[in-house]
């Protein structure tokens, strides 16, 4: 068999993998929403309408259990385990024409949204995952709806105070993170997931739709602390950096999350948006030493999944193929698809029930489990699937 049969086979066996264990939640974490995502997706770029039927009875079970209160898990408003990862996803499946919804019938639950978003950025949470820079991403997506775009303005004007506070930059404290006990008082944190990386990129798309952010100075200070403290052969960019202690974190690791890929984006966005070619020529400088990280040792993506994973780095260099046309972006693509599949391959298929893998992850998560190896292996197998990963910010 070619490649893309192989990946054929293994999204249909990950589908069944996913199938043998009940579904008792919702949410985008480890329940029905991502199950329906990688349905519906999968659905449509194999031609299969029982995995489209699927997704549809999916998405109608999580609207019986919000309306009954049966077994749904959306415990905060949060992107990965609340409503606005079911806004969110909804919305997406809306406008690449997966259903037909009106999203205007889920206003109390977008400003329920607004309401818990603005009480996060009051407690400084700016977390992607857990806090309001999910529903912030949310919201820009749902523009030019006259209302969400008021709740949007609030928002961003909360946010422009706090870096206003912080001499004009947006190198902020996620405080979630640090109640989380993941990083010390005062760091500031470079990652997509928890780190400043997913506000700089979802102000990048709001400016491309005219909104007014003064983010140079905020990339200016990124380029200048990595020209500073960033010398050795291992490590692209810096990891965090500690505004209290000066102290200066590396992370060295390729992958969707907390990732030099992260900080790399960034720049390679802001060439483009905010027309400074200097961003560029100063990331493809690291260019050679992050796609020369190309082996499971090097990254330490030791799994197969979506946020530490193989998978996530070979959708991450697919995005960046689509948003440069850099070959060596191809090269890696190609080359991280493949060990996904070995990945996969070296996986007996108890493992995913047994009790080493639950311990830490569960088979129906978007992040650690096999919907977003499916989805991942979907844009490996047709390019046109790519764009389920504007969700998680590749866009």
């Amino acid at each position: 068999m070619n490649t893309r049969d192989i990946i054929r086979q293994k999204i249909y066996h990950l589908h069944a993998i996913a199938n043998q264990v009940p579904v008792t939640r919702d949410a985008l974490s480890q329940g029905r929403l991502c199950l329906a995502l990688s349905a519906f997706y999968s659905g449509r770029y194999l031609e299969d309408e029982k995995l489209t039927a699927t997704g549809h009875q999916l998405l109608e079970e999580i609207f019986t259990n919000i309306q009954t209160g049966k077994q749904n898990n959306f415990t905060t408003q949060s992107f990965l385990s609340g409503m606005t990862g079911l806004t969110a996803v909804v919305n997406h499946l809306t406008k690449y024409s997966f259903v037909a919804f009106d999203m205007s019938s889920l206003s109390d639950i977008d400003a329920s949204i607004y309401q818990w978003a603005d009480s996060q950025i009051d407690g400084d949470n700016i977390d992607f995952l857990y806090g309001a820079m999910g529903a912030i991403a949310y919201f820009s997506q749902r523009l030019p709806d006259p209302t969400i775009q008021s709740y949007l303005e609030a928002l961003l004007h909360k946010l422009q105070l706090k870096s206003a506070d912080n001499n004009g930059s947006y190198l902020l404290v996620n405080q979630f993170y640090i109640k989380a006990g993941e990083q010390e008082e005062g760091q500031v944190h470079f990652g997509i997931a928890h780190g400043i990386s997913s506000m700089l990129l979802v102000f990048l798309d709001l400016i491309k739709m005219g909104f007014s952010i003064s983010l140079q100075p905020t990339i200016d200070q990124i380029i200048q602390y990595n020209e500073q403290h960033c010398h050795d052969d291992h490590h692209a960019f810096i990891g965090s950096i500690n505004h209290r202690s000066n102290e200066i974190l590396y992370q060295g690791r390729i992958g969707w999350c907390f990732s030099e890929l992260n900080t790399f984006h960034v720049l390679l966005k802001a060439a483009q948006v905010l027309q400074v070619p200097a961003y560029q020529t100063f990331g493809y400088r690291k260019l050679e030493n992050i796609v020369g990280k190309n082996t499971i040792q090097s990254t330490r993506a030791d799994e197969p999944f979506l946020c530490h994973g193989a998978a996530g780095i070979c959708q991450y260099y697919a995005y960046l193929h689509q948003l440069t046309g850099h070959p060596a972006f191809l090269d890696a693509h190609q080359l991280w698809t493949q060990h996904t599949l070995d990945q996969l391959n070296n996986i007996t298929d108890d493992y995913w029930t047994s009790r080493e893998y639950e311990l830490k992850h569960h088979v129906h998560a978007l992040l650690s489990g096999v919907p977003g190896i499916i989805l991942s292996l979907l844009t490996a197998y047709d390019n046109k699937a790519k764009n389920w990963s504007e969700l998680i910010l590749l866009n």
